[in-house]
């Protein structure tokens, strides 16, 4: 199960909220579930959530929260969907913040996800990707500072296998073919800052367009993944508010079934 949540937040006048205020929700909400399951979360390597910070077309704060899995999902829904709207401390800054009622709530699953590309009778060639907050992928110890279709690939490949429980994709082979056939098309991309336990994370956000190319069932695993994203995030700690990511593919070129 996939829980998506868009809360609304009222922040006092005298603070400005900026993408790294996502930390401080992640601290936020770790107080408010139960604590041996905040201290599971902690040891996890992949976490089974991903929550950043946005602003609507009302230019007020959003927080995007997203569970990943059944028990997460509930975790979400008794910790806090139960208590909007609520007043939530920020101790690191030392500011109470206001959450209201979902803007916006989505369920969904892996399958419906996995159904929604393989029974479509178009299969999408082009796809965009945007990054709403700094995202940065980790690579023979070193954060990067670009994005590469593999560490894209493989990194949505490592969440949804994770987290899609019967629906396992990424054996060596879909890797190999990830790799060869998605191909970046065009980006506008520009580098940012994250703030994570009063060190600055370097990475980018902005957006770019892929291509996919290969056999129509390889084109379908990829938009299916790359769709995936808008919920596990990209790249390194989308459990603090980095690698926000929405997804479009409303302007994609499609090949038909038969083609």
């Amino acid at each position: 199960m996939i829980l998506h949540v868009e809360i609304p937040i009222e922040v006092p006048d005298n603070f400005s909220v900026n993408q790294s205020w996502g930390s401080l929700f992640h601290a936020a909400f770790q107080e408010l579930i139960p604590l041996g399951y905040a201290d599971q979360l902690h040891q996890s390597v992949l976490k089974p959530w991903s929550q950043h910070l946005e602003s609507n077309n009302h230019r007020q704060v959003v927080w995007m929260v997203n569970a990943l899995n059944h028990e997460f999902a509930s975790v979400l829904e008794d910790a806090l969907l139960t208590r909007l709207p609520i007043s939530l401390q920020l101790r690191q800054k030392n500011a109470m913040v206001r959450l209201l009622e979902p803007s916006r709530l989505v369920r969904t699953s892996a399958k419906e996800l996995a159904d929604k590309h393989f029974l479509s009778d178009q299969v999408a060639r082009k796809h965009k990707l945007v990054f709403t907050t700094a995202t940065t992928f980790k690579s023979k110890g070193q954060h990067v500072l670009f994005p590469s279709t593999d560490l894209i690939m493989n990194s949505l490949l490592q969440r949804w296998d994770a987290f899609a429980e019967d629906l396992v994709v990424g054996d060596r082979d879909i890797r190999t073919y990830l790799g060869t056939h998605v191909t970046i098309r065009e980006y506008r991309l520009s580098s940012s800052s994250f703030s994570v336990d009063s060190a600055w994370l370097k990475g980018f956000y902005g957006q770019l367009e892929l291509k996919i190319t290969g056999p129509d069932a390889l084109a379908r695993m990829a938009g299916m993944l790359l769709d995936y994203a808008k919920y596990s995030g990209l790249g390194v700690k989308t459990s603090l508010g980095m690698g926000g990511v929405s997804y479009d593919q409303t302007s994609s070129v499609f090949t038909s079934r038969n083609n």
